[in-house]
């Protein structure tokens, strides 16, 4: 058998692995579990990493399944792609109103950018997917923790919360207070706490059993997204509901 396929095979031996335990584990433990070296797995773990396809964890340094292989997985099983059903609301998003509409997910512990539309006004944000923002300290972090699993909340407010701008929040009580008020609201904003100057008004977008999907967002400049302005929230919670539909999701 060639290495190449030796490498593919235990790449997916990993992923298995990891998905079945349900548990965190360190490059030991899976290189004795799998029969093979430390240095093989640790090779093929940074790999996966990097794809979003394992996260590890910063203070036990021990890794469990990311949010790739749980969107995968949603897709195959249920013949949907993600990212196809959501563009539509996005492109609508973006010419209603004149912002950049992002899709982001959680990925090695990040609000990361999965896809975009450019807005049409002038000054625009360059977010491409690969984009990442602090959990804590963005529009669309809170929404992630808002309706994500309970353990991505848990996780962040273990701490340290980083002070990215003047404006961020770094109290755990504070933050778990203003995840809750996203998730009664059903959206999110947060002005300069991630970048000087940029804001962000992002909502849910939900898989048919009320799972998340991601956080759908317009980004821009403060005074062209405030978080004050009602026409755009409505909007924005329009374009969210119609593609969490499209992924079978109903009200209610």
């Amino acid at each position: 058998m060639s290495e190449s396929i030796q490498s593919v095979i235990l790449a997916l031996r990993i992923l298995e692995n990891l998905t079945n335990s349900g548990e965190e584990k360190g490059v030991t433990q899976l290189a004795r579990e799998l029969g093979t070296t430390k240095a093989r797995v640790f090779r093929h773990l940074s790999t996966l990493r990097e794809r979003g396809y394992v996260i590890q964890n910063e203070r036990t340094l021990k890794n469990r399944v990311g949010l790739r292989v749980y969107l995968l997985g949603r897709q195959v099983g249920e013949g949907i792609d993600v990212l196809h059903a959501v563009r539509p609301g996005m492109e609508r998003l973006r010419d209603r109103t004149g912002q950049t509409a992002v899709l982001a997910g959680v990925l090695d512990g990040r609000a990361t950018i999965l896809d975009f539309r450019f807005g049409t006004d002038p000054i625009q944000i360059g977010l491409r997917p690969g984009t990442t923002f602090e959990l804590h300290a963005s529009a669309l972090g809170r929404v992630l923790m808002a309706f994500g699993p309970p353990q991505t909340l848990t996780r962040v407010l273990e701490g340290p919360l980083e002070k990215v701008t003047d404006r961020t929040n770094t109290d755990p009580a504070t933050l778990q207070a203003q995840v809750m008020q996203v998730k009664k609201q059903g959206w999110s904003t947060a002005p300069e706490e991630a970048i000087v100057g940029l804001n962000a008004l992002a909502a849910p977008v939900f898989f048919h059993d009320g799972g998340i999907a991601g956080a759908l967002a317009i980004v821009g400049p403060v005074r062209a997204v405030p978080g004050t302005d009602v026409r755009q929230l409505e909007e924005l919670l329009h374009c969210s509901r119609s593609a969490s539909r499209a992924l079978g999701w109903r009200d209610g």
